[in-house]
């Protein structure tokens, strides 16, 4: 993502809720759509 061409200009993070995540339609409308997953063996809501 930091080679991205994207960051050339204005940026704009979006985070969506665990569980349901991003609407549909915030889905269809990012440039790019990134996953950033907990390490092994903990929780979010710790």
């Amino acid at each position: 993502m930091w080679s991205s061409r994207l960051l050339d200009g204005k940026v704009a993070l979006v985070v969506g809720a665990e569980g349901p995540g991003l609407s549909r339609l915030v889905r269809e409308r990012v440039d790019e759509l990134l996953a950033i997953p907990c390490a092994a063996g903990s929780t979010a809501s710790t």
